[in-house]
């Protein structure tokens, strides 16, 4: 089984890494990367510009990919279910060749402008390896979210539509219901609900990860004061890092029990 998936992970990043796409989003966040640390005047400012960019950019170009990319691989998945391949082995070779793909072109952007800069970097390393892992865990959890929006719906534009409502819900509307929940219960305790609320969505668990490592208490957001203040900082990294690589480990196996039962 190790062998098939090797191989259709090695096709699916072979030919990915040929796509337009990827080479504009790679050249786009090198670009990005490379004006923050320009501009900016210092590396820690520079950084946290960077985590805006990781955490609203990452998910959008991921999970827009990962669902055209899936649509546009029919073909290809009907043909590979025709030959005495499991549907496991077929799954996971194509998730794992888009997401090493996605994460290896997210990885070099990030890192090219900074080696310019390396001894602008001293002390602020373990932060800019934490934004690394926390765009990769991104990238990873919304191709999976993708791929299980795709599966669930036949029709292209309307999977490409709940996937870009999915995004927009968790990067922009997210915060107005959080405000909103704020506003309507205030006579209220809202610190465990309002840690709940950030449990269920990647983007904030992702800003409260990297912020709270930052320490920069303002753009924490209502959801990351009340973690820091309810937990410890090194308790609230921990359960933050497990809670982003569990929204990689569920979208993932439900996604890939849906690809089993589906009819092609």
């Amino acid at each position: 089984m190790f062998k098939l998936i090797n191989k259709i992970t090695f096709y699916g990043i072979k030919d990915l890494l040929r796509s337009r796409w990827i080479i504009v989003y790679f050249i786009v966040l090198c670009m990005i990367t490379e004006g923050m640390f320009r501009f900016s005047g210092h590396s820690l400012k520079a950084l946290s510009g960077m985590v805006s960019v990781t955490i609203f950019l990452v998910p959008l170009i991921s999970i827009i990919f990962a669902t055209i990319y899936y649509y546009n691989s029919r073909n290809f998945i009907e043909l590979m279910l025709t030959q005495p391949i499991s549907r496991k082995s077929v799954y996971i070779g194509l998730v794992s060749g888009l997401s090493f793909s996605l994460s290896l072109c997210f990885i070099f952007a990030i890192s090219i402008p900074v080696l310019w800069r390396f001894s602008m970097l001293s002390g602020y390393w373990n932060i800019l390896f934490l934004l690394i892992f926390i765009g990769v865990m991104l990238t990873l959890t919304f191709i999976c979210l993708a791929f299980w929006v795709s599966i669930s719906n036949e029709d292209k534009g309307r999977g490409l539509g709940i996937s870009l409502l999915l995004w927009l819900t968790m990067a922009v509307v997210y915060d107005g219901l959080v405000l909103m929940v704020v506003i309507l219960f205030q006579d209220y305790p809202l610190e465990k609900p309002m840690i709940v609320l950030m449990f269920s969505n990647p983007i904030d668990l992702a800003r409260v990860l990297i912020l709270l490592k930052i320490d920069v208490s303002a753009l924490l957001g209502y959801t990351g004061a009340v973690f820091k203040s309810f937990f410890s900082s090194n308790f609230a990294q921990i359960t933050s890092l497990l809670s982003l690589v569990a929204w990689v480990l569920f979208p993932f196996y439900f996604s890939m029990k849906k690809f089993k039962k589906i009819d092609f």
